[in-house]
């Protein structure tokens, strides 16, 4: 009878060890969701840069044709994010990345006790 008790203690231990293992996986694809929008943020701030200094440009600089090597770094700050968004997202390299952590963090099933 103390036998089965300790194997219920023990499932129950696997049980918590398991529910650890879950909370570890869902925190580790929340940061990779934070990761992923953290390189969107970072894509869409590189575009509204690269729009602001050609906006800058066409308003102070232009009439004068003054300041002209701010169009070609506007243009490719412009212009590199829409690559990378591209590449990146549009691949779904990120939705990827999700499902290859969540395999990894799969928990194993459970050893049947020796007899």
């Amino acid at each position: 009878m103390a036998r089965q008790e300790r194997k219920a203690v023990a499932v129950g231990a696997l049980d918590v060890e398991a529910g650890r293992r879950v909370e570890r996986a869902a925190g580790e694809r929340m940061r990779l969701t934070w990761s992923c929008l953290a390189v969107a943020a970072g894509v869409a701030a590189t575009g509204v840069a690269g729009a602001a200094v050609l906006v800058w440009w066409a308003l102070v600089f232009h009439p004068a044709h003054e300041q002209l090597w701010m169009v070609p770094v506007g243009l490719v700050l412009l212009g590199t994010p829409l690559v990378a968004w591209l590449s990146l997202f549009a691949s779904g390299a990120c939705r990827r990345l999700g499902s290859l952590r969540a395999v990894q963090d799969q928990v194993p099933p459970p050893l049947a006790a020796e007899r």
